[in-house]
């Protein structure tokens, strides 16, 4: 079943008791009230289904109300392209050339989406590198609307930064993996904190990301999803004894979430920080940055690199 009752996507099986409700987010976000607006209508007339699984699908990862995250499974389109990747890479799967064929112009069509045009992005990281004070002018004085995001030189700093390499990057969000991950690498397979095949290189375990929005920038470590449970359960527990640093992995329900689940935060520019920016009155955001940015590599990381380190060597 497509759009029912405004609810973007309901899938329903009678026969195994399962319904599914998808909440569809491209550019927009969670409207107040709505998802608990929805998730009781599928509460109150599907009462007989005996599973009921609710899904906040979205271009990239966004918060959504405090009250509603114990309820829904939180998933981005990054999920969806990781899917189609694999389907088309498994030679096990047998799929008609027309299906091929339309998973493969999707793909294309959620890379655009993405922003995920490597050409495209290569080219523009070496243009702001190059005239990178150009830029930053532009950024300063262009109209703020709900497409711009703070600018930032969070990129450059990650490349210069010797005990960090940068990961999976989008507009949004801006990604990295410490050193020491790959140095203890042999450790983490023992301890079983990953698989056996794991090289990192595609892990999404250990997220460590800077959240750019409209109006703020704020660092978030999280346990993202994985193939094998386990493991997940593992690091949560870690983070969970250890949560004088990890403060925000104990929530209200005292459980794991399902696919992102936040262990630690810092604020890197906020609202306040970035209004005083464009109304002229502080134009050293990349400098207050980059003393963010260095906190966070000097103080922060340290303290959790040694965590890992003492329980791997345990």
């Amino acid at each position: 079943m497509r759009e029912h009752k405004n609810i973007d996507i309901l899938i329903l099986s009678e026969t195994n008791g399962l319904c599914i409700m998808i909440e569809n987010k491209i550019y927009a976000k969670e409207g107040k009230g709505q998802l608990t607006k929805y998730r009781e209508y599928v509460k109150n007339e599907y009462s007989d289904y005996k599973h009921k699984i609710y899904i906040y699908l979205s271009l990239f990862e966004q918060d959504i109300s405090e009250l509603e995250t114990e309820f829904y499974v939180k998933l981005t389109y990054q999920h969806i392209k990781k899917l189609i990747v694999q389907i088309l890479d498994n030679q096990s799967i047998s799929i008609t050339n027309n299906t091929r064929f339309v998973l493969t112009q999707y793909l294309q069509t959620l890379k655009a989406l993405m922003n995920e045009n490597e050409k495209i992005e290569k080219t523009a990281k070496e243009l702001y590198k190059r005239y990178k004070s150009a830029f930053d002018l532009v950024f300063k004085y262009a109209e703020p609307s709900q497409s711009t995001i703070v600018p930032h030189n969070l990129v450059v700093l990650i490349e210069k930064e010797s005990n960090i390499r940068p990961f999976s990057t989008s507009k949004t969000y801006i990604r990295f993996q410490p050193e020491f991950l790959y140095q203890n690498i042999e450790k983490l397979k023992e301890k079983e904190f990953i698989t056996e095949d794991d090289d990192l290189i595609k892990n999404w375990l250990f997220l460590f990301e800077f959240h750019i929005t409209r109006n703020y920038i704020k660092f978030d470590l999280k346990i993202g999803e994985y193939i094998n449970p386990d493991c997940r359960q593992k690091v949560y527990k870690l983070f969970s004894s250890n949560n004088q640093v990890f403060d925000k992995v104990i929530k209200a329900n005292g459980q794991l979430r399902p696919t992102w689940h936040l262990a630690f935060q810092k604020k890197i520019i906020t609202s306040s920080e970035y209004n005083k920016f464009l109304e002229s009155e502080d134009d050293n955001l990349n400098g207050k940055i980059e003393k963010k940015f260095r906190e966070l590599m000097d103080n922060d990381l340290p303290k959790i690199q040694r965590i890992f380190e003492t329980e791997l060597n345990k």
